[in-house]
């Protein structure tokens, strides 16, 4: 007797819904493509090329990319964003 990774039942069901696979990779590539886009902002705010995207794709790379302080004055690509908020008001009750 044969093993099989999925029965008759649950194939034809896989069959019967490419529509939702296809929705599902559109929403995949859209997220990944926004995530870029976000990357490259936040690299543009600590003065660095878009390029260095490509050190996300690293292992640790994002954390590095986490920690880079931003610049206070204005760079080549713009002012710097406005502050909003202060960590220690939010943190200190």
């Amino acid at each position: 007797m044969p093993l099989y990774l999925a029965d008759d039942a649950k194939l034809e069901q896989l069959e019967t819904k490419p529509l939702i696979a296809i929705m599902a990779l559109v929403l995949f590539f859209s997220a990944v493509y926004f995530t870029i886009c976000l990357l490259i902002r936040r690299l543009h705010d600590v003065g660095l090329s878009g390029w260095f995207v490509i050190l996300a794709l690293l292992p640790g790379g994002q954390l590095v990319l986490l920690v880079l302080p931003g610049q206070k004055l204005k760079n080549k690509y713009g002012e710097p964003p406005a502050k909003k908020f202060d960590w220690q008001t939010i943190f200190s009750s």
